[in-house]
Formats: structure tokens, sequence, C-alpha cells
């Protein structure tokens, strides 16, 4: 409804978001339970899903970029939702779909920097989540290695 969340972009916005927090959550199991299966699986999971979230940062960054115009339309005339019809002037803003008083408050350009900071600190602690997972998984590869035969008993 406002800005860029059009139709088909918050389901692809929203599905790349739980995508990674679904791969964090069985991330965050197997690392408790030491599983190799499991810490195997998100290390597969991790690359497709920073390229995709790189994307997904990319195209937001340029879909609020695109439309900061019609954003400080919006915050010069009372927060009324910018449409075709209400920018020539024909419609007059209601009460019930107006934008909310602190996005305009602190401005446009003030929102548009903190989206994008937001967007790239996001972006690096997937990056540092999959160097955990890559680490862990070859501490568990080691640690198979070098952990002594027969249930940790020397005969």
């Amino acid at each position: 409804m406002y800005w860029y969340f059009l139709y088909p972009e918050y389901f692809l916005y929203g599905g790349v978001a739980f995508a990674v927090a679904a791969v964090s959550l069985i991330g965050i199991l197997a690392f408790a339970n030491r599983s190799m299966v499991f810490v195997r699986a998100t290390l597969f999971a991790w690359p497709f899903l920073l390229i995709l979230s790189c994307v997904r940062a990319i195209l937001m960054i340029y879909q609020l970029n695109r439309r900061k115009d019609y954003i400080q339309w919006e915050c010069d005339n009372g927060g009324q939702l910018w449409s075709e019809a209400a920018y020539n002037g024909s419609v007059v803003a209601n009460g019930t779909s107006t934008l909310p008083t602190g996005f305009c408050s602190a401005g446009v350009s003030s929102f548009y920097t903190a989206m994008v900071i937001s967007l790239l600190v996001d972006l690096g602690i997937q990056f540092y989540a999959f160097f955990l997972t890559w680490r862990y998984s070859a501490f568990l590869t080691e640690y198979r290695k070098v952990s002594a035969p027969n249930m940790g008993f020397y005969a």
C-alpha cells in the first residue's frame, strides 16, 4: 500500500525473509544438536538465499528510489496516498488512507538512508550467518576425524 509494496512485491520480499528465517532456525537447531546433516543442508541453502537476498535488496532500493517523488508528494499533501487522480486534484484525501505522520516528520531522504542502511546491515548479518555455518561445518568435519574411536575410549 505504501510506496513499493504493491501486490506481488510484498509476497516476494516477505517470502525471502521467511526463507532466511527458516534456514536460520534450522541452522540454530543444527548447531545445538551438532547435526552434520542439517548443517550441510543449511550450508547448501545459504548461497542461494544470499543471492536472492541481494537481488531483493537491490529491487527494494530501486523501487524506493524510483518512487521518492511520490513519497515527497504524499508528505506535502497531508499524507494522502499518491495516485494519478489525486495528483491531478480530482480526489480529496480521506481520513482512512493517509500516510503515517512519522515518515513525513523525519524527511524522505532520512527514511531512504535508514532503509538502505538497514538492508545493508541485513545482508551483512546473513553473510555472517553463512560464514558461521561454513566454519561450524568445517569444525564438525575435523572433529569427527580426530575424535577417538570406540565412543571415546582407548583400548
